[in-house]
């Protein structure tokens, strides 16, 4: 694959190649933007480049989140009880901007959230803000040529999902029409904290097989022993619901941003190799 040279695409691969050659895996945290307000949210957010977020996955608030567990929808319940909008999520991130330090940060929704507000005007708008791309799950891959060509246009990245039981021919397919990453996903179900990786090591390797672009591992991923355990065969991992949690927990607004530093710099502790993995393709179909 060759590398982009300017963009979205190019910022998302920089963050890849940053990780790689550090041998350690890609620490990417997800939030839901609005969660538990817009205020505190932009906190968090930035909290999480405090703590080593190497790209940031930010949930636009949908009130049908069927790719979502329990932990993630009730945030994303809170955001909208809250007044948080697709056009608020835009304004939040213009503002946080300055604070990235150059972080790419993607927009995590669904299909209809795009479709209702229009796949161009919404990839102009995303593009504008400063999103890098968009996390899709709920639109599969027949479907997904006007998505992918709408944010191509506005040099969008949109990563394709592959999960568990996807036959290898139809991985290939999905691998090919990614952009930015290709996202794994650990187990079947839904987002969550769960205690095992479901041994996704051999599926991580016959995608290698028939891809060099990036592969993330994310629904599922509980804490550091388990992320660590990911970063020796994965490009990036993904913690969502476990920073949701503990940022829900915590008694006051500051001490909610001191928890999500805290625990993102363990995770992206965590995220470090205890060996370089070979990046060479391997020979052979998926």
């Amino acid at each position: 694959m060759i590398a982009p040279t300017f963009g979205a695409e190019a910022q998302v691969s920089a963050a890849f190649a940053r990780s790689a050659a550090q041998r350690r895996a890609a620490f990417l945290p997800f939030l839901v933007a609005g969660d538990p307000n817009a205020l505190v949210s932009a906190e968090l957010v930035a909290a999480t480049v405090r703590g080593g977020a190497d790209l940031i996955e930010l949930g636009i608030p949908f009130s049908d989140p069927v790719a979502d567990g329990p932990v993630v929808a009730q945030a994303s319940s809170r955001a909208l009880a809250g007044g948080m909008s697709l056009d608020g999520v835009m304004r939040l991130v213009r503002g946080l901007r300055q604070r990235l330090g150059g972080v790419p940060l993607l927009a995590f929704t669904y299909y209809n959230v795009l479709f209702a507000c229009g796949l161009e005007r919404a990839a102009q708008a995303l593009a504008a803000s400063g999103f890098a791309g968009a996390v899709v799950p709920d639109v599969p891959l027949e479907e997904s040529g006007p998505l992918r060509r709408a944010f191509a246009r506005f040099g969008l990245v949109v990563p394709m999902f592959v999960s568990p039981s996807t036959p290898d021919a139809r991985a290939a397919a999905i691998a090919e029409a990614a952009t930015g990453f290709i996202y794994l996903v650990s187990r079947v179900g839904v987002t969550g904290t769960h205690a095992g990786s479901d041994a996704i090591g051999e599926r991580i390797e016959r995608l290698r097989r028939c891809t060099d672009k990036p592969i993330v591992v994310g629904f599922g991923v509980a804490g550091a022993s388990q992320a660590a355990q990911l970063a020796r065969v994965a490009d990036g991992v993904v913690v969502g619901s476990a920073l949701v949690a503990r940022a829900a927990a915590a008694p006051t607004p500051a001490q909610a941003v001191d928890a999500t530093v805290e625990l993102c710099r363990e995770l992206a502790t965590a995220c470090s190799r205890d060996r370089p993995r070979s990046g060479a393709r391997a020979a052979g179909g998926c």
